[in-house]
């Protein structure tokens, strides 16, 4: 189950697929507090927290959109105090830029969404809420990697819950 968790921030990205002007900034950070629910009917049925970081380590930017990339620092902290450190290269397509999540936000419907003004442990945000139709559901507003809170379903049919509890813009 806790490689689930550590999946988690990728499933929200493969959500996201436009092209984007520079998206994320150094040292943008955003905090996640989660929650791994077993699946109905799982031998274990142990409900476990976690918290996951994410900060901009690097920006690498190129002459073509398509090349830049950013390196992320990840940090996942579970229930027992132990946490996991890795290093993530995000590709910019994969996060919208502030700029897009404005305009989608202006008009959900054209984005296949629907808008709606969620409040978490982070605040309160305009979000476009994307709905797969299968248990799985993201919002998106403007915050750093775009993510506002997710609910997801993993192979093993468990539900990650993410939202948002801390986040800050770098430089």
């Amino acid at each position: 189950m806790k490689n689930a968790a550590l999946l988690l921030f990728t499933l929200a990205l493969s959500n996201l697929s436009a092209a984007s002007s520079q998206s994320v900034s150094l040292n943008d950070t955003v905090t996640y507090e989660g929650t791994m629910t077993p699946a109905p009917g799982a031998k274990n049925k142990e409900v476990f927290g976690f918290i996951q970081q994410l900060t901009v380590a690097a920006v690498n930017l190129a002459t073509n959109t398509e090349a830049s990339n950013y390196s992320v620092k990840t940090t996942l902290f579970l229930p027992d105090g132990s946490s996991k450190d890795g290093l993530q290269t995000l590709a910019a397509t994969e996060i919208k830029s502030r700029e897009e999540i404005h305009a989608m936000l202006s008009d959900c419907k054209k984005a296949g969404a629907n808008f709606e003004k969620i409040s978490v442990s982070g605040g309160s945000f305009d979000t476009c809420a994307f709905d797969d139709g299968n248990g799985s559901k993201v919002w998106l507003g403007d915050v750093p990697f775009n993510v506002v809170k997710q609910t997801t379903l993993d192979e093993g049919k468990n539900v990650i819950d993410i939202e948002i509890s801390l986040f800050s813009f770098g430089q």
